[in-house]
């Protein structure tokens, strides 16, 4: 069975208001309801319950959606997000983390208080540098911060945490690589948990 589709444009941003979330600055995004059904539109602003958008750009009318009924948020990549992860991509790890550090840290234009907001997203891309790093403690550091943001990713984001705690936790796992206590374990090419 074929789901419907709308597609609009969309715009976000920040700015606190009385009890709701205004949305003043545009930022394309596209809402995903737990039904499938896919809205592009323009955000105006959220509250506890609510989202609020308009169907078209320029609309003077605005429609609703219950929050608990929004899957996830997919926000268009700013260019903050595209430069970080053109950075990973060049295996520029460290630049890569610094950019998708700001962004994480950058609240008011990354953070919107849905699943799939930007500075959520960022904290997975931190993790997975440390990951290609090979950096077991920071690796564990970070996992503890994806655990912390699970409820502000999409839901097929959200397992990725567990994933790399069991590779970290199972006999003869990274942690253990750190620790000295594996080295009958380390694959060729490997010592010590970096490569040669």
């Amino acid at each position: 069975m074929r789901r419907a589709i709308l597609i609009h444009p969309l715009a976000v941003a920040t700015a606190i208001g009385f009890g709701f979330q205004q949305i003043a600055d545009a930022i394309p995004a596209t809402i995903v309801l737990k039904n499938q059904l896919v809205l592009e539109t323009e955000l105006v602003r959220k509250d506890n319950q609510q989202v609020y958008f308009k169907v078209r750009a320029g609309d003077a009318a605005t429609e609703s959606v219950p929050i608990n009924r929004i899957a996830f948020v997919e926000f268009a990549k700013t260019p903050a997000w595209e430069s970080a992860a053109a950075a990973k991509r060049n295996g520029q790890l460290d630049v890569a983390l610094e950019q998708f550090k700001q962004i994480a840290a950058a609240k008011g234009a990354h953070f919107h208080p849905l699943p799939g907001n930007l500075s959520s997203l960022a904290q997975l891309e931190i993790l997975d540098c440390h990951r290609l790093r090979f950096d077991p403690k920071l690796i564990l550091a970070q996992k503890k911060i994806v655990d912390r943001e699970s409820q502000n990713l999409p839901p097929n984001r959200r397992e990725l945490s567990a994933v790399i705690g069991a590779w970290l936790d199972q006999p003869g796992g990274l942690l253990a690589w750190g620790r000295g206590e594996a080295a009958e374990a380390r694959p060729e090419g490997r010592e010590g948990g970096h490569a040669r």
